[in-house]
């Protein structure tokens, strides 16, 4: 390695050795718990990206929930799905940023490094000023330590050069640091809900759902109800083998941060419904009603799929039996199916609601 090595390979620098207070930043002790609450809390969205940009804003003291993120980041209107690419459902990174940006004031430092060097310096300068920072690639993962040249992650993980170098050479690496928190107490939270951003997140609600497909990364992908259309129809195919290649992640891990994401469009509209009177009111609270009965849809269908994901030596008995069982299959697929229709009346109800406003 070169100067900038020799220099990291002197440095030990662990949060927990400083205690933050006056400059509103929090010991490793605090984050840990952040991360423990969190992990611990049913039902909530579980896209791991998004998960980290909430902990990282809790981190400054901000005062958004997880599913208010989701909300206002837009990954929540959107439903993603392509059988030959489980991960498409990681969405883009950009886009979700720049909603994230406009609509909760947030503002990220983003970098595509060229070299380990280059990861390791952006880490070393950032967590030096108490600064953590976010690992994205196939996966994110929070930093917020350095001993020597390796990185110290969540959960006592250590990243050292031939990991990140790993991470380099198998596709897009990007670091991000957030450079302002956004709402950091409730009275500069209420600006999140003010009139115009509420429309403008609605609107996009509805496009999203609307849509033909979505540019994600140079590439096009179906979304919104034709992307439901198009898994239900998968399902019901005998032809189609979910136990063929990674294709079986469509059965829970790539559709878990999905569908769990949900939950942040129904605490965006719970926030909106109690800022509203009227027949305003009582719009919100059909909508909010719709969604909430497609969470419960989707809660359904894992249990009509019943894969032990946690089990790794039962997950390829169960979603063979799974994929030859089209009985099974066509259950799911109800299970989809309802979900699509409580879901687009839900978005039926937000073009009333906008309607009613608007004129």
């Amino acid at each position: 390695m070169r100067a900038l090595n020799r220099w990291a390979a002197g440095l030990f620098f662990v949060f927990g050795a400083l205690l933050f207070g006056a400059d509103g930043k929090i010991t490793i002790g605090e984050m840990e718990k952040i991360i423990k609450d969190y992990a611990e809390n049913p039902g909530v969205p579980r896209y791991d990206f998004l998960v980290d940009i909430y902990k990282l804003h809790r981190f400054y003291r901000g005062v958004l929930e997880v599913g208010e993120i989701n909300a206002l980041s837009l990954y929540s209107s959107l439903f993603l799905y392509k059988r030959s690419d489980p991960g498409v459902y990681r969405s883009d990174v950009d886009y979700l940023l720049d909603n994230l940006r406009e609509n909760a004031a947030m503002d990220f430092e983003t970098v595509a490094p060229r070299d380990v060097d280059e990861v390791l310096r952006f880490a070393v300068e950032n967590v030096k000023e108490g600064n953590p920072i976010l690992l994205i690639s196939d996966k994110s993962e929070i930093v917020y330590g350095i001993e020597g040249n390796t990185l110290l992650g969540e959960s006592g993980s250590r990243l050292g050069p031939d990991r990140l170098e790993e991470m380099l050479s198998n596709g897009d690496l990007h670091l991000l640091k957030m450079k302002v928190p956004g709402p950091i107490d409730e009275a500069t939270r209420k600006e999140i809900f003010s009139r115009d951003i509420a429309l403008r997140v609605l609107r996009k609600i509805v496009g999203n759902f609307e849509r033909n497909s979505i540019s994600l990364n140079d590439r096009s992908v179906v979304c919104g109800k034709r992307a439901y259309e198009a898994f239900i129809a998968d399902l019901k195919n005998p032809a189609v083998s979910w136990a063929d290649g990674p294709s079986y992640r469509w059965l829970g891990p790539s559709l878990e941060p999905q569908w769990t994401s949900l939950q942040g469009t129904i605490v965006y509209l719970t926030e909106l419904y109690d800022q509203v009177k009227g027949d305003e009111k009582k719009i919100l609270e059909k909508a909010i009603l719709r969604f909430e009965s497609a969470m419960g849809n989707w809660r359904f269908w894992d249990e009509v799929v019943n894969i032990s994901w946690g089990d790794s030596l039962k997950v390829s008995q169960d979603v063979r039996d799974f994929s030859a069982n089209m009985e099974r299959r066509k259950k799911g697929a109800s299970c989809v199916h309802t979900v699509l229709l409580r879901y687009e009346e839900g978005i039926e109800q937000l073009k009333k609601f906008l309607e009613k406003v608007e004129n």
